[in-house]
């Protein structure tokens, strides 16, 4: 192959195809994902290859618009579909099917765009508006699962022209390169597609802030919505009170219907400790409480005021701390992922023993411990073995289970119903601060509740309904 043939060779097949993948990387660097990456690829690569057999094809054997258009919709299914294995969307993966139709329905607006700025001899300023149009149609489709409300249309729409503007950049480009005449603009042409090539590049940079609270906001709802089964507390009736320092929640369950919740910012419950105070074990022998400013503990008999720990242990939060009934063992959370037992020897030393479960609490009136260890829940009645009561759900192996952390467990009076509060670490994402998974244990199904206000250091309440539905 001569110089002569090699540059209009690597202009129209190697180019295309490089260029193919740097606009993929461009386009989805933002989503900070290795998935989102070789989802970008892949489709940027069957939609070159696409281009180029087609206009190839053309000029050997030209086809039909309609078959044209068909093979576009076909071709762009094959490719979501071999983009599946790297969806990470619990949306995408429930609705598999919609998801590969979308890649079809991508492929067949840019083609169709294609043919009509061809036919029309359109400029390359109106053709990359006209891709706009097209990938903001097809960003629309891709997203209708998300969709429940009108504003939600508008959301999207103005979420797509961040997420589509690389893809026709990179179109109006590509559509260049299969020009059989060379374009050559002139220099103040050059100077403004400069400025039109920076400004598509910096705008990945909003397509990342157009992810992050559009998409994924998106993506947790539908979760919430899809993941969660209504049949899990179709046979619950009480309410459960939710104490805080600065308001009360509660939240309603009966027969038949969805749980209804209210806030009391007006009125706190007198049974929530406000103030720093002793806490005194059942037998009413020894007392706990901090010392100085840095929630440091000590442990001490009634009658003398002497520490009986030998080495200084810090908690984390006053309310997650409590004796056990046999007045000789102490449990406190040290941090987000360590409890300590603590137990009184007959000579009255204490040993420590660290554990890692990432949450402990007692159930009345029987005071069965519960305690959370590898995502898995806990029972343990009297000196009997633990009994697992429920297996990670659906909160601990979806991809959110790195965004919450277990604040509150506790079960209804049947003990057939677990309550577990999931709170956002993250306080701007996503739509709701908190969750409310409350499970059958009979069924292993989950209700989840989502609840739009945070809520720090919570605690648990179980109350029976006033009468009998």
């Amino acid at each position: 192959m001569t110089t002569a043939t090699a540059t209009p060779y690597l202009r129209r097949h190697v180019l295309p195809r490089l260029l193919a993948l740097l606009f993929s990387v461009l386009a989805s660097f933002g989503a900070g994902d290795s998935h989102a990456v070789i989802r970008s690829a892949i489709f940027f690569v069957f939609l070159t290859e696409f281009f180029l057999w087609t206009n190839y094809l053309q000029r050997e054997k030209p086809l039909s618009t309609p078959q044209i258009l068909l093979a576009a919709l076909l071709w762009g299914c094959l490719g979501n579909a071999a983009a599946l294995p790297w969806v990470t969307s619990f949306a995408y993966l429930t609705l598999w099917l919609w998801y590969v139709l979308a890649g079809g329905i991508y492929h067949l607006l840019f083609y169709s765009a294609y043919l009509y700025a061809r036919r029309r001899q359109l400029h390359k300023a109106p053709l990359f508006l006209l891709l706009m149009l097209a990938g903001s149609l097809g960003y629309l489709f891709i997203s209708a699962p998300f969709i429940t409300k009108p504003a939600h249309v508008l959301e999207i729409a103005l979420a797509s022209v961040n997420c589509v503007i690389m893809v026709a950049a990179f179109l109006v480009l590509l559509m260049t390169r299969l020009n059989p005449q060379r374009w050559t603009p002139s220099g103040k042409a050059r100077q403004r597609y400069v400025l039109l090539t920076l400004a598509v590049i910096a705008s990945t940079w909003f397509s990342a802030y157009a992810y992050y609270f559009s998409y994924r906001r998106a993506e947790f709802s539908f979760w919430l919505r899809y993941a969660s089964s209504a049949e899990a507390v179709q046979n619950l009736h009480g309410r459960l009170r939710i104490d805080t320092y600065h308001a009360t929640t509660l939240i309603d369950f009966k027969p038949g219907k969805k749980p209804c919740l209210t806030i009391n910012d007006k009125t706190v419950q007198s049974h929530h400790r406000t103030e720093p105070a002793p806490v005194i074990s059942p037998d009413g022998k020894y007392v706990a409480n901090d010392v100085g400013i840095n929630n440091y503990l000590q442990i001490r008999r009634q009658d003398d005021e002497k520490n009986l720990l030998a080495t200084s242990i810090r908690f984390r939060e006053r309310h997650n701390i409590f004796w056990r009934q046999d007045s000789r063992t102490l449990c406190l959370q040290k941090d987000n992922d360590t409890w300590c037992i603590l137990t009184i020897q007959e000579d009255d030393s204490a040993t420590v023993q660290d554990t890692n479960y990432s949450y402990m609490t007692q159930l009345p009136p029987e005071q069965d411990l519960l305690f959370v260890q590898d995502n898995a829940v806990w029972r343990q009645t009297s000196d009997n073995a633990p009994e697992r009561l429920r297996e990670p759900s659906i909160v601990d192996s979806s991809h959110y289970r790195n965004e919450m952390t277990i604040d509150a467990i506790t079960m209804a009076p049947d003990r057939r119903h677990l309550l577990v509060l999931y709170n956002n670490r993250y306080s701007d994402f996503p739509e709701y601060r908190c969750i409310l998974a409350t499970t059958d244990l009979a069924t292993q199904k989950t209700h989840l509740l989502g609840i739009s206000h945070y809520i720090f250091a919570p605690q648990f309440t179980w109350e029976e309904p006033a009468h009998d539905p």
